[in-house]
């Protein structure tokens, strides 16, 4: 599986329903990054296109307001994921 290590940008990002609708949780212009690494990791990070940016120079002052805002609008997760997996 060494042909998945590296990082992959986002191309779409769509659910469908049960019924077959399609819907775009992060909008149709949505973001993301995708990391596989050679140890087995896995790291991904998807958000909305065009989210408000915060409004001090530092994300580390930001307001709880502007903090809640951006992350409504974004989904991260790291985990071990061993290449093996066969959910891969």
């Amino acid at each position: 599986m060494n042909e998945l290590v590296g990082a992959w940008e986002l191309v779409s990002f769509e659910a469908t329903a049960p019924d077959g609708a399609v819907s775009y949780p992060f909008g149709p212009d949505a973001i993301g990054l995708l990391v596989y690494t050679d140890s087995g990791h896995m790291s991904v990070a998807i958000a909305e296109a065009g989210r408000p940016s915060f409004t001090s120079e530092s994300r580390l002052s930001g307001t709880d307001d502007g903090f809640c805002q951006n992350s409504a609008l974004t989904m991260k997760l790291g985990r071990p994921k061993y290449m093996h997996d066969p959910c891969i």
